[in-house]
């Protein structure tokens, strides 16, 4: 197993203490991404929590050293300079099985995709379960996904689905309660 994620260096960091000797495992989740979107140049921290003995960290390419597992957090940490393009992380599984994790830059959006697992569902009030808490008119993303629980109020026709993000053009779906 192997998952990388990566923050821009803070002021505090020191690059010869490994990060998680200072940090509660929930304020690294926090704080870590899962991209890779930084100024030219900007020191990163990329982490790579693994079971694997030993992983090798390669930004477009360019190797950046192999590093051993710390089993006291299931981690290897390398600090980078931030270039546009691929950073990934490669090691071995115990049976020999390569495995990786990578992150990429991406560009500004350009679209909004919207799917639905169902095409219909039942106009009873009940086919989807919902919590109270869970019914609001409004969603908003995070880590760019959002996901929306639909139930019909009792009755039959159409339901209208609309996402909308600034600067691009919004996207909809529309299910039938039948």
């Amino acid at each position: 197993m192997i998952f990388i994620t990566a923050r821009k260096k803070k002021a505090e960091d020191k690059v010869d203490v490994d990060p998680m000797s200072k940090l509660a495992w929930f304020v690294s989740a926090i704080e870590d991404s899962q991209h890779w979107n930084y100024n030219e140049g900007d020191s990163v921290l990329v982490m790579a929590y693994t079971t694997c003995q030993e992983a090798e960290l390669f930004l477009n390419g360019k190797s950046f050293g192999q590093k051993k597992y710390n089993p006291a957090n299931s981690s290897i940490w390398w600090y980078i300079p931030y270039h546009e393009g691929e950073v990934k992380v490669v090691a071995k599984s115990p049976d020999g099985q390569q495995l990786l994790s990578s992150l990429r830059t991406v560009s500004q959006p350009a679209h909004i995709s919207i799917s639905a697992d169902a095409k219909t569902i039942r106009a009873d009030g009940q086919d989807a379960a919902c919590q109270d808490n869970m019914k609001l008119s409004l969603r908003k993303a995070f880590q760019e996904r959002c996901i929306a629980v639909i139930q019909s109020n009792g009755n039959k026709g159409k339901i209208r689905i609309n996402a909308k993000v600034y600067g691009i053009p919004g996207a909809s779906i529309e299910i039938i309660a039948e």
